[in-house]
């Protein structure tokens, strides 16, 4: 028997294919392997979206408050691909250290039906990252049952130092009802109107989340439980919810419109194109002192100028 007979045939249904022509059952379920072209396992989509739903829960796609905020521009000088930082990056609301703004606040109540307006000013002490909130101000109050009232208030949060930031506080509100006016006789016999001025107080803890617009506009919704004493009527216990708009003011803030920040330190490096335009090469024989031009001879004279 030569060499060919003691070669193994097989037949068309039993010749073993590879590469492209491979059978499809040789992939379970005909799933695509990892390495082919358009695959993405479920883990890598869920945590993409995950990231995206971070960024945009704080309204932030890209470093826009490096364009506006210097303390942020310094602290975020260099663009990052990074997906870990990019969200670090967007969430991050800590340059608010330091700072000190104004506000106004609308607080409203069902049952029983209450009132509260508030404008003051706030402070972000410095060294806290932004993570404690301090406010005074002035306040006024109506109460069902109780009248009306208007005085100081004091007050005092702590909050995660983030964009959208969840917080818990407390204030404290101080001062006098309006006056009642009674009738009542005088040393000479004359009926008079005697003034009579009534205390009002009030603590109120409350929860709530802040939403920073810009740099410099935060958004509050708030709720908190009040817990009012008018003088000469019962103690009032009450739940509000509100809004309160702040505005902090910043050293060196610019508009959006305005042209963005300048980093603190940049080490990107502007490409300089390779192919630029030629320019003619010395000729080798002119001396280094001759200004002459060793090409005059190729440049057609040129018309005189025939204009009168």
């Amino acid at each position: 028997m030569g060499p060919a007979a003691s070669r193994p045939r097989h037949s068309a249904a039993e010749k073993p294919r590879s590469g492209k022509f491979a059978p499809s059952h040789a992939l379970s379920n005909h799933t695509p392997l990892p390495t082919q072209v358009g695959y993405t396992s479920r883990p890598n989509v869920v945590r993409f979206h995950a990231v995206c739903l971070l960024i945009a829960a704080a309204g932030c796609t890209g470093s826009r408050w490096a364009r506006t905020d210097p303390a942020y521009a310094r602290k975020y000088a260099h663009h990052t691909e990074d997906p870990a930082r990019v969200v670090k990056q967007a969430l991050d609301a800590r340059q608010v250290a330091g700072r000190s703004g104004y506000y106004t606040r609308t607080m409203v109540s069902d049952d029983p039906a209450a009132s509260d307006f508030a404008v003051g000013k706030l402070v972000y002490p410095p060294h806290l990252d932004g993570a404690v909130e301090a406010s005074f101000g002035l306040r006024g109050s109506a109460v069902e049952g109780g009248g009306g009232a208007g005085g100081l208030e004091l007050g005092g949060r702590l909050q995660t130092p983030t964009r959208l930031a969840p917080f818990v506080g407390v204030s404290v509100f101080g001062g006098a009802a309006p006056s009642d006016y009674l009738d009542a006789l005088s040393d000479d016999g004359f009926n008079s109107d005697e003034e009579h001025t009534k205390a009002a107080f009030a603590v109120a803890p409350e929860v709530g989340v802040h939403y920073w617009l810009s740099p410099q506009w935060r958004l509050t919704a708030s709720a908190a439980q009040n817990f009012a004493y008018f003088e000469g009527s019962n103690s009032n216990e009450y739940t509000s919810v509100g809004l309160t708009l702040a505005w902090l003011d910043i050293p060196g803030y610019r508009s959006r419109s305005a042209r963005p920040l300048p980093a603190s330190s940049c080490t990107t490096e502007i490409p300089i194109a390779e192919f630029g335009p030629q320019q003619p090469l010395p000729h080798p024989m002119t001396a280094s002192n001759d200004t002459a031009n060793p090409y005059s001879g190729l440049v057609p004279p040129t018309a005189p100028d025939e204009t009168p």
